[in-house]
């Protein structure tokens, strides 16, 4: 980012009946901020949906984006099975180069 000046976006979509997750926030910043990131320009913005797909999607066509990093988990069988993965979702329906990342 920093040789192309560009600009981090960090998105948090939450359900619209909880409260905004401003103490998560705050240590996210504070982890963001080091020196690998020093010089970079780092936004992060809150969305209330409760849908998360159409929350990331409404983002990204408000914004001027060009390319959507998301985190993956790690995830058993019953999980795979029951509860579709959101990146291979999200995926299918952007327009966008995409990079995925495994938490730790």
């Amino acid at each position: 980012t920093e040789a192309f000046g560009s600009r981090i976006d960090i998105l948090h979509v939450y359900p619209l009946n909880a409260e905004a997750p401003l103490v998560q926030l705050d240590l996210l910043r504070k982890e963001m901020v080091n020196a690998a990131n020093e010089g970079r320009t780092i936004k992060y913005h809150l969305h209330k949906n409760d849908d998360i797909r159409e929350g990331l999607m409404n983002f990204l066509d408000a914004s001027e984006g060009e390319l959507l990093a998301m985190v993956t988990k790690k995830r058993n069988l019953i999980q795979k099975i029951f509860d579709p993965s959101m990146t291979k979702r999200v995926a299918m329906e952007v327009k966008l180069p995409m990079l995925t990342f495994q938490a730790l």
